[in-house]
């Protein structure tokens, strides 16, 4: 992890934030949701695995507001949700 990136363990989540959020991982039974603060209009997402949270209006357990909500339900989709995860971290960035 890189020197720069807080990870807060919330009550039932973590997020990172670098310096601002950016991602809040929430434990379910089957999968892991990974909470990004992207638009799902400007997120790069080749496999399709994003799902618009814009107009939900909570997500269980979340601590934060996100735009792109990823499901990780097997180990290979941790290597396709990776590139996403930094693109959140770059935009926070400026």
């Amino acid at each position: 992890m890189e020197s720069d990136i807080i990870e807060l363990a919330e009550q039932k989540s973590v997020s990172y934030h670098g310096p601002s959020f950016f991602l809040e991982v929430l434990p379910r039974k089957n999968r892991i949701n990974l909470l990004l603060a992207l638009d799902h209009n400007e997120v790069d997402d080749p496999y399709g695995m994003a799902q618009d949270t814009s107009q939900n209006k909570f997500i269980v357990n979340a601590v934060y507001e996100g735009g792109v909500n990823i499901a990780i339900k097997n180990p290979e989709h941790i290597d396709q949700a990776l590139p996403m995860v930094r693109q959140a971290l770059e935009l926070t960035r400026g």
